[in-house]
């Protein structure tokens, strides 16, 4: 399936990974602030990694009536809590804590075997989202992936329908950026195509090659962050500090 983009990302740099977390969260909050007196409430969609640990933290410590945000996870590797690489660990000691600690979190783990014997339980637990989502923030891993779409991953092509369920199984292939945790359960593009604030965020000329190279025509399964650039409403906001 070849890449195009429907609306070129918004390119946002800043000097310093700090002075990008200090000026995101202002932003986030403010996204935040806005759909509550829309709509009554926020849902936000979170992503793990290192990259996102200072925003979050900041964020945390924003003055909104977090009773009235609901922050789900898009993706999680298939760990139980407190082992390694557990994301819903890492939001928990970031994000929600201080002010934030008033906030619903929506996890996708569950006591299942795998991420496919789960997927009707966690499907039935997101519907009860009020979507879509009024901010969302996605990292970048080096092989073009983001969420938990793996180029050529058992899954990926469904995960990646811009119609459909919301959340998949995935099995990665093993590789340096997978680590031992291939199987992952994921939000799939459905979830993100009537999303309103969409952010991207990562840090190394290293992704700043990787994210260049899935700016250039190729098939999305070879770098699936092409899916969501071309196939969601609103405009990416793409956000990189050296």
């Amino acid at each position: 399936m070849p890449h195009s983009a429907n609306s070129p990302p918004t390119w946002h740099v800043y000097p310093s990974h700090q002075q990008m977390s200090q000026q995101l969260a202002a932003q986030l909050a403010g996204e935040l602030q806005n759909a509550i007196a829309k709509r009554g409430t926020a849902v936000m969609a979170v992503s793990g990694g290192s990259t996102p640990a200072d925003l979050y933290r900041i964020l945390s410590t924003k003055e909104l009536d977090w009773s009235k945000v609901s922050i789900v996870l898009i993706d999680e590797r298939w760990v139980d809590l407190g082992e390694a690489g557990s994301n819903q660990d890492f939001i928990q000691s970031t994000l929600l804590r201080g002010r934030a600690a008033a906030a619903k979190f929506v996890g996708l783990k569950t006591d299942s075997a795998n991420p496919y014997l789960a997927l009707h339980k966690v499907r039935r637990r997101i519907a009860k989202i009020p979507l879509p989502f009024d901010v969302c923030v996605f990292g970048l891993g080096s092989d073009g992936h983001t969420a938990s779409w793996f180029p050529h991953a058992n899954g990926l092509s469904a995960a990646l329908r811009p119609a459909g369920p919301l959340v998949h199984a995935i099995k990665a292939l093993p590789s340096e950026v997978t680590g031992p945790f291939t199987e992952r359960i994921t939000l799939g593009l459905a979830a993100f195509t009537n999303a309103h604030n969409l952010h991207l965020m990562f840090t190394g000329q290293q992704k700043q090659q990787t994210w260049q190279q899935a700016l250039a025509d190729g098939p999305i399964a070879d770098m699936p962050v092409r899916a969501l650039i071309a196939n969601t409403r609103k405009t990416l906001q793409v956000h990189w500090a050296p």
